[in-house]
C-alpha cells in the first residue's frame, strides 16, 4: 500500500480492508504517512484516515492535523477539518481557525471554492473554541474599510461562529464591537445576520445601547455606519 506503483484502485481496497485490524496498528506510522502524503489519490488517503481513526492507537490529532497544514494544499487542508469535525474536543479555537484561514486563502489564491467544507464545525465548538476563533479571524479583516473576496469568506467565517457564540454566550459589549467594527455587511444577508441579530439585540437592550456608544466614540466615522446593517439601530 505504500509502493507507489501499486493501481489506485488495488491500495484503496487493501487500505479498507485492513480498517479494524491488528495490521492497520502495526501500520499506524504507514497509515499516517500516506494520509498526509499529497502524492497519493484522494481515495487513498480518504482510506487511510478511516483506517486510522478505527485504530486502537494513540492520535495525536493536532500534531496530524498540523503536518497537513503544513503541505499547504487545500486537498491536505480539507482532510485537517475533517479530522477537526471528528475530533473537535482536541482543537483550540485559534488551530481551528488557522486551519480555515488557511485553506481559504490557498481557496482564493487559486480561484477555487468547495463549498460545505468544514460546515458542521462551528456547530460542535464550545464557547471556549468560538471566542478563540473570532479573535482569529478578527484579525485577518483589514481595518481601513476595504473588502475583498477573501475578506467577504473571512466575514462569514466569523458571523457564522458568532451567531454560534451569542447563542452559547453573551460578552460584553467592547468584545462583541471588538469583532463586528471591522466587518463590512457583504456577508452578513448570506448568513442570514440580520434575522438572528434583530431577535438577539431585541433581548440585550443595554448590550445594543453599549454598542452604539462605542460606535459613537470611534475615531472612524465608518464604524458607526455599521450600526443599522447589525440591527443595532
Amino acid at each position: 500500500i505504500i509502493n507507489a506503483e501499486t493501481p489506485d484502485h488495488l491500495a484503496t481496497v487493501v487500505l479498507e480492508g485492513i480498517s479494524g485490524s491488528s495490521l492497520a496498528e502495526a501500520l499506524f506510522n504507514d497509515l499516517t504517512n500516506i494520509l498526509i502524503d499529497d502524492t497519493y489519490s484522494f481515495a487513498q488517503r480518504d482510506s487511510a484516515l478511516f483506517a486510522i481513526e478505527k485504530t486502537a492507537t494513540a492520535k495525536n490529532w493536532p500534531n496530524i492535523a498540523k503536518l497537513l497544514k503544513n503541505k499547504k494544499s487545500t486537498r491536505s487542508l480539507r482532510f485537517a477539518l475533517d479530522i477537526i469535525g471528528n475530533n473537535i474536543t482536541h482543537f483550540s479555537g485559534t488551530e481551528i481557525a488557522g486551519i480555515f484561514i488557511d485553506y481559504e486563502k490557498l481557496c482564493n489564491s487559486s480561484d477555487m471554492h468547495f463549498s460545505g467544507v468544514g460546515y458542521q464545525i462551528p456547530n460542535l465548538m464550545s464557547a471556549n473554541q468560538l471566542e478563540e476563533a473570532l479573535n482569529a479571524f478578527t484579525l485577518e479583516l483589514p481595518s481601513n474599510q476595504t473588502s475583498s473576496d477573501f475578506s467577504n469568506i473571512v466575514e462569514e467565517h466569523l458571523l457564522g461562529m458568532l451567531q454560534q457564540y451569542l447563542e452559547k454566550k453573551t460578552p460584553s459589549a467592547s468584545l462583541l464591537w471588538q469583532w463586528l467594527c471591522n466587518i463590512q455587511g457583504h456577508s452578513y444577508q448570506h448568513q442570514k445576520w440580520d434575522v438572528f441579530s434583530t431577535s438577539f439585540f431585541n433581548t440585550q437592550e443595554n448590550l445594543k445601547q453599549s454598542i452604539q456608544l462605542l460606535a459613537l466614540q470611534s475615531d472612524d466615522n465608518s464604524e458607526f455606519e455599521l450600526i443599522s446593517p447589525y440591527q443595532l439601530s
